[in-house]
């Protein structure tokens, strides 16, 4: 397991549980010193303040080499101090942190010397928490361990150091489109700079293959993702950590780009090969396994998918802890399996502790809790609890304004889902009011052929609204136009084509909508996978098609 990753989540639960206890850093640094000062002499050149090792970032820790996380009698004098604190003032705390000798392990664990010999660099592309995240710097990072950062981001270049910065915060900031066009840029100058045969370059091209999937051009991605496999393999060999890397993220691109069972076959090929090996260590194939159930549940459906993610649960939880993203992002898939096998009730209790655990972990003002939040508004819609459904939509869609920003894409997307939930409920002239408001900003910030613009054009049309065109011609606000620049944007198999397909076949000619219908359900079927919900509501438009043979 990458010995970086097991710090960070370290650090996280430490700063979690003082978030619980309700202690400033401050608070208990004082604390902290009161007992240390009573136990021995500190040393302060020999101690790293815990705000500090808070606040230092994972690539930034690789680029320092061996960093310690702080002499033993701190870190267990944190501990200590918060789980007094806690037991004074009645905050309930998981099990796992009430027990002071597992943290005192977790410590061990960490500043072993075998263990810091075999860091790998490891990625969950299903999951959204790697040790990368597409950008340059991030995959410069999984490379570290094979080359001395000075070989990677060569101090004379210092311009593509900034570049790879530049592109991380475009990301986190919601604009993939303008990643993915630096990262093109980084990688030209990476290749004129270091060669194209640098590992630097090779990092750069990784981030490209990435933020091109991310802004929308999945197709793109594939291809771009499997060029770099391929260097990888002749500068790294198949066996590199960094390989694997990259066949795992080529599993996602694949399926995502409109072909699951393709997804399916080559996680399976790698989980096989794997397996096998004994440099693989148990993460590894864990997450292997969940790719395999993941792309095998859009496939086949997800009766057999939930089980088996959920036996994955306890592995994970005890390699990286309980509240780990990894852990809660499989859990969200549990509830999402849960939805679509018809099993509402349990899936609303595994959503609203889903909630509970993300909101703990992380602190009420994260993305994550948006997303949590919203499988539990999936859940309240499949088990028609409208006006509690309408109630959390509006609340994640305020909150995603505050958190995210008015624009970014996950904001749009929140905001839809509140749209579409008073649609259900019925409001609809307060459904269009919001994505009328939504529509004419974005089309003035992004661009008509954005994707967040294609969102908001089908959930006003799903409401009946034809009247989105705003300055555009008339023949914009049609299923039909809708169809045609989803197809060409983003092409015939995006989730966002199909559905604009569905709405342009079902609001068309019903002379031949049921053949119309018929076709779209063998793509859903291919693309999506049997028990996906847009799958099951193209079935059932097809069987009350008035022309089905």
């Amino acid at each position: 397991m990458h010995r970086t990753r097991m710090l960070m989540s370290f650090m996280d639960d430490l700063c979690a549980m003082k978030r619980l206890v309700g202690l400033s850093y401050e608070r208990i640094e004082q604390l902290s010193e009161r007992q240390l000062h009573e136990g021995r002499r500190l040393n302060p050149a020999g101690s790293t303040g815990m705000q500090v090792l808070a606040r230092t970032t994972t690539h930034r820790m690789l680029k320092n080499g061996d960093v310690s996380v702080a002499d033993r009698p701190r870190v267990m004098t944190f501990v200590a101090v918060c789980l007094k604190a806690a037991e004074e003032r009645g905050v309930a705390l998981p099990a796992d942190w009430r027990d002071a000798d597992r943290w005192a392990r977790r410590w061990s664990m960490l500043v072993s010397e075998s263990l810091s010999k075999t860091a790998r660099p490891i990625a969950n592309c299903w999951g959204d928490e790697q040790d990368d995240d597409g950008s340059g710097e991030g995959d410069a990072a999984g490379l570290v361990r094979l080359a001395p950062v000075e070989q990677l981001w060569p101090a004379r270049n210092p311009e593509i150091g900034e570049l790879a910065t530049a592109i991380r915060h475009l990301g986190r900031s919601g604009r993939p489109e303008a990643a993915a066009s630096q990262a093109n840029e980084l990688v030209q100058r990476c290749a004129q700079r270091l060669g194209g045969d640098h590992l630097g370059t090779l990092a750069a091209r990784q981030a490209a293959a990435y933020w091109a999937g991310e802004a929308g051009r999945m197709r793109e991605a594939v291809q771009l993702t499997k060029a770099v496999r391929e260097d990888s393999r002749q500068m790294l060999g198949a066996d590199s950590p960094y390989t694997r890397l990259t066949e795992r993220r080529l599993v996602y691109w694949v399926g995502t780009a409109g072909d699951w069972t393709g997804a399916w076959h080559h996680a399976n090929r790698l989980l096989t090969r794997w397996e096998g090996d004994p440099a693989v260590d148990a993460l590894d194939l864990s997450l292997a396994r969940i790719d395999a159930l993941y792309a095998a549940a859009q496939v086949r459906g997800w009766n057999s998918a939930v089980h088996y993610l959920r036996h994955e649960i306890p592995g994970l939880s005890e390699l990286l802890g309980p509240h780990h993203p990894i852990v809660l992002w499989v859990r969200a898939s549990v509830v999402e399996g849960l939805i679509r096998c018809g099993e509402t009730a349990e899936a609303t209790d595994c959503a609203v502790n889903l909630v509970e655990d993300t909101e703990g972990r992380f602190g009420a003002d994260h993305q994550r809790v948006l997303w949590a939040r919203s499988a539990l508004i999936s859940v309240l819609r499949g088990s028609k609890r409208l006006s509690e459904m309408v109630d959390i939509a509006r609340v994640n869609a305020a909150e995603a304004d505050r958190i995210l920003g008015y624009l970014h894409p996950e904001a749009v997307k929140i905001k839809l889902t509140y749209v579409e939930s008073l649609h259900d409920e019925g409001a609809v002239t307060e459904a269009q009011e919001i994505g009328h408001e939504l529509l004419a900003t974005a089309n003035a910030c992004m661009g008509w052929d954005s994707l967040s613009m294609l969102r908001i054009r089908l959930a006003l049309l799903k409401t009946g609204d034809t009247d989105v065109g705003g300055s555009r011609p008339v023949v914009d606000a049609t299923p039909e136009s809708l169809h045609a620049d989803a197809r060409r944007l983003l092409g015939p198999d995006h989730e966002v084509t199909l559905k604009a397909r569905l709405l342009y076949v079902s609001r068309g000619s019903p002379r031949d909508r049921g053949q119309r219908l018929a076709e779209l359900t063998e793509d859903c079927v291919r693309v999506l996978g049997i028990g996906h919900p847009l799958t099951a509501e193209v079935q059932t438009a097809l069987e009350t098609a008035p022309d089905v043979p």
